[in-house]
């Protein structure tokens, strides 16, 4: 790594999270253990059984976390943003990894080894207190997920998961952020692309959603709710 890179590093690191209190020195400390690496869209960062030597880092674009039914089709769990970590669970038990983790755009990740990783979580208990909070947040999220894919109809299905995404106040309403493609949304909510175009389109003639290219805004959220338990198109 040569030494604009440490410091492209850095910056991504000081804006991680899980290592917000660790000192300067301690984030140089990490910075020549990580292993960088630059994937293109649908390439495979992490697959599903692969061993758990390292845990991720995404530092620019965006993943997706998945796995696959007897079929092959592909079933997501969630979206990881930049500056979010991801193979931790793995790295805490052992275990082969459940899921894999695919790049929805190109992106740059960095791998920390198992070594000091495990070196971090023992000696910097602010690390190992994030990492609880971060590993408690995604058992809610699978929760949710859970709960989201025991709805029958996709229609319920799709206004669930708008409801779950992150937004902030807009003029024109609650604007979604990082809102995923069609494509991605189908494999979060386990329906078609078909069906997912067919249902945001009926959310926009209702005057519940507005779509203007990749952004969407939820304009009126009871309604968006009361669409999400009805289960009707």
């Amino acid at each position: 790594m040569t030494e604009k890179e440490q410091r492209i590093v850095l910056g991504y690191l000081r804006q991680c999270p899980l290592f917000q209190e660790l000192s300067e020195e301690r984030l140089l400390w990490i910075v020549p253990q990580l292993k960088l690496r630059q994937v293109q869209r649908e390439e495979t960062v992490l697959g599903m059984g692969d061993p758990s030597d390292a845990m991720g880092l995404l530092f620019r674009g965006q993943l997706k976390a998945v796995a696959y039914s007897n079929s092959g089709r592909e079933i997501g769990f969630s979206m990881i943003h930049p500056v979010q970590h991801f193979g931790e669970l793995s790295l805490i038990d052992g275990q082969p990894r459940s899921a894999a983790v695919l790049a929805v755009e190109s992106s740059l990740v960095a791998f920390l080894p198992r070594k000091p990783a495990v070196e971090l979580m023992i000696n910097e208990p602010r690390v190992s207190a994030r990492m609880m909070v971060a590993l408690t947040q995604l058992v809610r999220r699978c929760n949710q997920q859970i709960m989201l894919l025991g709805y029958q109809h996709a229609h319920s299905r799709v206004c669930s998961l708008l409801l779950r995404c992150r937004t902030e106040e807009s003029e024109e309403g609650l604007k979604v952020l990082d809102f995923p493609s069609q494509r991605e949304v189908a494999s979060l909510t386990n329906t078609s692309r078909e069906t997912v175009s067919r249902v945001i389109g009926q959310l926009q003639e209702a005057g519940i959603v507005m779509k203007k290219g990749r952004q969407l805004w939820i304009c009126d959220q009871p309604r968006l709710e009361k669409r999400m338990l009805e289960g009707r198109e």
